[in-house]
């Protein structure tokens, strides 16, 4: 595994979105990608966050390492893909797969795999980083009919994918 891919925590918040006032806005996701750029080159933690009628996916960046990552969200073709932590294929779950590069990341931590359970109402069915030939990729499956924005704030030194309604 790189050595990029040796550090990242990924936690699960589902007490609120803090910041939300600087979510993503404009329109949605269409057929083809949508790139951000942040000056920062180390990603410290993933986070998935719902306050019921949005969710959010959070790459929060550490502010004193500069770089220059790029964040690219474009739709993802039907798997399998391969999980990076277990090394093995997998088809997320999802009516819709949308796929998160990151280039230019110089280290992350472990990366685990997120799902929702069984009956659980959220818009995000899972989250899913997998292996990629140099960059670090996640595979976000939604329930259907949802609409996905993308922003980066250098303030706050975070990369975020909304997914509300479409």
């Amino acid at each position: 595994m790189p050595a990029r891919t040796t550090v990242l925590a990924l936690a699960l918040a589902s007490l609120g979105l803090a910041g939300c006032a600087s979510a993503p806005s404009g329109p949605c996701l269409g057929t083809g990608p949508i790139a951000v750029t942040i000056p920062y080159g180390r990603m410290e933690v993933m986070s998935w966050e719902s306050d019921g009628s949005t969710e959010l996916v959070r790459f929060q960046f550490d502010p004193s390492i500069s770089g220059t990552t790029t964040a690219t969200v474009e739709p993802a073709e039907p798997g399998p893909f391969i999980d990076v932590a277990a090394g093995v294929p997998i088809d997320p779950d999802g009516a819709t797969l949308t796929s998160i590069r990151l280039d230019g990341v110089v280290s992350v931590g472990q990366v685990d795999r997120l799902l929702a359970g069984e009956g659980d109402p959220s818009r995000i069915r899972e989250i899913v980083p997998v292996q990629d030939a140099a960059d670090l990729r996640v595979i976000v499956g939604t329930a259907a009919g949802q609409c996905l924005r993308l922003a980066a704030d250098p303030s706050s030194a975070r990369i975020s994918l909304l997914i509300t309604d479409g």
